[in-house]
């Protein structure tokens, strides 16, 4: 896969110049297995900005970026500042911005987030074998299927509020 060659190449090159037509086949190799599905990997925000209380930084991540395409992508966020060795979580987020393709981000941008590709790739796979394992489950257990989704719309509309 063009990943391994990528990573290789990152090392080889210490993430020079030289790295970015990798980088375009990663994502373009990720965007021909029309994966359909959102990762971001929001316990590694990265190149933080400040030491104030809430602090600019990205999350490196898979999506769909100006709402029709999927790429690699990276996304602006405000976080929590929190100690050097705790694990930021999805709380300590307090402000989404915009996917932008990784490849159209800033170069310091692009550099750190290389690190993280290992982890987002495996983050990818596994969110991709779960949903194999829900489409496997539907089709050897379709009755059951349809009787949660039922009961499902059951749910929501007592839920929904009345006129």
């Amino acid at each position: 896969m063009a990943f391994d060659l990528f990573l290789k190449s990152l090392v080889e090159r210490g993430a020079g110049s030289g790295w970015l037509p990798l980088l375009s086949r990663l994502s373009k190799d990720l965007e021909s297995l029309k994966l359909r599905t959102e990762v971001f990997l929001v316990d590694s925000p990265f190149c933080l900005e400040s030491q104030q209380a809430d602090r600019n930084a990205w999350i490196l991540g898979y999506g769909k970026v100006g709402g029709a395409r999927w790429s690699l992508a990276v996304r602006p966020v405000r976080v929590r500042n929190i100690g050097p060795d705790q694990k930021h979580r999805v709380d300590d987020i307090s402000s989404w911005g915009q996917p932008v393709p990784l490849l159209e981000a800033p170069q310091h941008v692009q550099f750190a987030a290389a690190s993280l590709l290992p982890r987002l790739l495996q983050q990818i796979r596994e969110k991709v074998q779960v949903t194999l394992r829900a489409i496997e489950w539907a089709r050897l257990f379709p009755e059951t299927v349809n009787q949660l989704e039922a009961a499902r719309r059951g749910r929501a509309r007592r839920k929904a509020p009345r006129h």
